[in-house]
């Protein structure tokens, strides 16, 4: 368990976590709206060394960010209803050679490979954002400039594409917790190498 005082922290801990993944790996990330999913996954980005910026795919499901030491899958299944739509994107034809990351994807995609990493972020109720950005689904977590990764699945609109990736909203901040739980494999051996964050930002 990790608990990070700021977004900057959240990025921190998927940049660290970035240095005990490889290729074949699947993180699953749980949380509710506005914790910091998309935050942690730019983490994991900056750890990897993928090029281009990291937002939501809430309406293109999928992006794969190349130019780091393995590829990043980035998947949101927010918007998908069940196993059967996961199938339809393929994202297995990229799991073996990739490091996925899935917003959302609690009982839908642990099958796509042999072990998975469980990532929670919760936030305490007493830093939860003011509505309306707790509970609008049409937008990430977190989002930043337009993403230079290759998208996978077509998106809702063009216009909501386009607000996907350019319209922000700002990170509500306030403290996380992060828990991780590996599914198989030697994922309790790999976390014990973690580097904790220093004890003035949180702690494991």
């Amino acid at each position: 368990m990790v608990e990070a005082e700021e977004a900057d922290d959240t990025r921190e801990v998927g940049r660290r976590l970035a240095a005990v993944l490889r290729a074949g790996d699947l993180v699953i990330l749980a949380g509710p709206l506005g914790a910091g999913k998309t935050v942690f996954v730019q983490g994991v980005a900056a750890g990897l060394g993928v090029a281009g910026a990291v937002t939501s795919p809430t309406f293109v499901i999928a992006r794969v960010h190349r130019g780091g030491r393995v590829p990043l899958v980035h998947v949101d299944a927010y918007r998908l209803g069940g196993l059967a739509e996961v199938e339809d994107i393929d994202l297995d034809a990229d799991v073996e050679r990739s490091v996925t990351v899935v917003e959302w994807g609690s009982g839908l995609v642990e099958g796509l490979a042999g072990t998975h990493l469980r990532v929670e972020i919760a936030r305490p109720e007493d830093a939860a954002p003011a509505s309306p950005t707790a509970t609008d689904t049409s937008v990430s977590d977190a989002s930043i400039s337009a993403d230079a990764g290759d998208s996978v699945g077509a998106p809702a609109s063009a216009e909501a594409a386009g607000a996907a990736d350019t319209g922000g909203v700002p990170d509500a901040g306030g403290q996380r917790v992060i828990r991780m739980a590996g599914s198989g494999g030697d994922w309790p051996r790999r976390l014990s190498l973690l580097v904790p964050l220093p004890s003035s930002a949180g702690r494991q």
